[in-house]
């Protein structure tokens, strides 16, 4: 066994038995969301986030999350949008994530504080990102500056906001990064049971229970909802970067595909044996570190810096 397979089967096993149960609900109701919730808290408090730049909390309209600022940084902004399956995750809980992010791509990142299940019926979540967006606009932001982002659920909540956003006719973001993104919640994708003995994390029976539970009777492949069943034209470019040894590795490959057959440009980036959202653990892992710099190229290419001016 190399020493990068040791390491990483250390950090699955550490993950699972820290988050295994947080994202295994055997019935999903308010109770048991705010009790996995409750214990999510617990175990971020413990996390190391270090300071790797300074964050501000914002409270402002539409905008209710924090702006992570590194020294040096252009015009460029990203929206980061955490995952946490819609129940848990913040600003602080991505910080590991954001803020390596925000030094690596020179820009400034807004990273957004939406409101979750179960206080939040979906897609309340959808509405807070795009209403965000639109507020960034607002203020003065171009579009073709700013590069839209997110994890897991947050994924899910980005592909859905930028087909409102272009159904609307708004102006749409440079570029869009989506890190394993949940895009199907009838989870019916063929690797949600082809990979659930190796996922650290998720689990497909929960998964399917929890749709079920967050969509109360709404049509569940409503793009809103589902993206993965929505019109992909149109979208600006999107990076997928997932791991081959997690169960939604096909939400990525197939919105890749569908999104590919629609004439938007998308690239997929497979990351072998990570854990679910394996760029959160920069501070262990050099892939996440690598994968912090890739989604930076990416950014790079379909949205370029302006002059960096110091802060």
């Amino acid at each position: 066994m190399t020493r990068t397979h040791l390491r990483n089967r250390i950090l699955a096993t550490a993950v699972r038995r820290a988050l295994k149960d947080i994202f295994t609900l055997p019935d999903p109701n308010p109770a048991s969301l705010l009790a996995a919730r409750r214990k999510f808290n617990r175990v971020v408090r413990f996390s190391p986030t270090g300071s790797l730049c300074p964050t501000q909390p914002v409270a402002d309209g539409a905008l209710h999350g924090e702006w992570l600022t590194p020294n040096q940084f252009s015009k460029r902004i990203f929206l980061y949008v955490h995952g946490g399956g819609f129940y848990v995750g913040s600003p602080a809980s991505h910080r590991p994530l954001t803020q390596r992010l925000a030094i690596s791509s020179q820009s400034r990142v807004f990273s957004l504080d939406y409101r979750l299940a179960p206080e939040a019926p979906a897609p309340a979540w959808v509405n807070d990102c795009t209403q965000a967006y639109l507020q960034l606009l607002e203020k003065g932001h171009a579009a073709e500056h700013i590069v839209m982002a997110g994890d897991s659920a947050g994924g899910n909540i980005v592909l859905a906001s930028l087909m409102q956003l272009r159904d609307q006719e708004h102006p749409l973001p440079a570029a869009a990064i989506l890190l394993a993104p949940w895009t199907d919640l009838t989870v019916h994708l063929a690797s949600h049971e082809r990979l659930a003995h190796i996922d650290a994390i998720l689990n497909h029976q929960s998964m399917l229970k929890l749709g079920r539970w967050l969509t109360q009777g709404q049509e569940i492949r409503s793009p809103s909802l589902s993206p993965y069943f929505g019109d992909f034209t149109g979208l600006p470019p999107l990076l997928f970067q997932v791991s081959d040894s997690e169960i939604l590795l096909d939400d990525s490959k197939a919105c890749v595909q569908k999104a590919e057959r629609s004439g938007t440009h998308a690239e997929l980036s497979l990351w072998p044996g990570m854990v679910h959202v394996f760029q959160l653990f920069g501070l262990v892992l050099p892939e996440a570190r690598a994968a912090i710099a890739e989604m930076t190229n990416f950014a790079d290419r379909f949205c370029p810096m302006t002059a960096v001016r110091p802060e």
